[in-house]
C-alpha cells in the first residue's frame, strides 16, 4: 500500500459533521487514520483493475459511506491512484430526498425497503 494523498479540503469538517464534531475536534491522527483505510480500499479497488488480461472491467467495493460521500476518502484516493473512472452509488430506505439535502454526494442514490421486523417467536403449547 502507498501513502495516502493528501485530504481534499473540506473532509476534515465532512468527518466532523459525520461523528458529531467540530470541525477543530477532528484530530489530524483520527483524519490520518481515516484515510489509511481509504487507501487501502483505493490500493485493493486500483490492483483488481489492473491485474492483467485477467482484469476485470468492473469492481464493486461495498465500503461504508463515510469512506464514499462528496468524493472525499477512497474516490480522491483512486484519482490520486490514476482510477479516473469510478461511481459512488449510495443506498437509502428514505421515501424521498430533497435534492439540495443530496447534492454532490454521490452519482446516484438508490431506494431499498428496510426489511420487516423479524416475527416473535411463540411457546410451543406442551404437548
Amino acid at each position: 500500500m502507498s501513502p495516502a494523498a493528501p485530504a481534499l479540503p473540506g473532509h476534515r469538517a465532512y468527518i466532523g459533521r459525520l461523528t458529531g464534531r467540530a470541525e477543530h475536534e477532528v484530530t489530524d491522527r483520527f483524519l490520518r487514520a481515516q484515510m489509511v483505510w481509504d487507501r487501502a480500499f483505493a490500493c485493493n479497488i486500483a490492483a483488481a483493475l489492473a491485474a492483467g488480461p485477467a482484469a476485470p472491467r468492473l469492481v464493486v467495493g461495498i465500503i461504508g459511506r463515510g469512506h464514499l460521500e462528496y468524493g472525499y476518502g477512497t474516490p480522491h484516493q483512486l484519482g490520486a491512484l490514476g482510477v479516473s473512472r469510478s461511481a459512488v452509488l449510495l443506498p437509502s430506505a428514505e421515501a424521498s430526498l430533497a435534492p439540495a439535502a443530496v447534492a454532490g454526494i454521490g452519482a446516484a442514490i438508490f431506494r431499498i425497503d428496510m426489511p420487516d421486523p423479524p416475527t416473535p417467536r411463540t411457546a410451543a403449547a406442551p404437548g
